[in-house]
């Protein structure tokens, strides 16, 4: 199963995981929570049944794997940057904290971009 409009899910989701990005720099650990929301998405969207078609698999697979990649040079880029700025490490926690948002904010505006409904009739 899949949402119907699969373009405005990964746009629920980026919108979501930057709400929590913006809650976690502001409330602390708390604004993780809002991440819950996206268990709603499902009752939200309407499903339809996926396609035999490879493409949508595809799709996944490499927004996914971009994801991932982009994520972890983020977390790397971070970690080295704490060895020579003078942070103190409750801002370490938060800001490793902000990993998963930042995983769902990258896949949403990623999956928004591979799912937009014209780029998927030009393939």
């Amino acid at each position: 199963m899949r949402y119907k409009h699969l373009h405005l899910a990964f746009l629920f989701q980026f919108g979501i995981a930057l709400l929590s990005l913006l809650c976690i720099f502001t409330v602390g650990k708390i604004g993780i929570a809002l991440l819950a929301v996206l268990a709603f998405r499902p009752l939200l969207l309407e499903i339809s049944p996926t396609p035999p078609d490879e493409r949508i698999w595809r799709m996944y697979y490499e927004g996914y794997k971009w994801s991932l990649i982009l994520t972890g040079a983020t977390i790397l880029i971070t970690f080295f940057l704490f060895d020579y700025l003078p942070i103190n490490s409750h801002d370490r926690g938060i800001a490793f904290l902000t990993s998963i948002p930042w995983f769902y904010a990258i896949h949403g505006l990623l999956g928004f971009i591979l799912a937009w409904p014209e780029r998927r009739n030009i393939n």
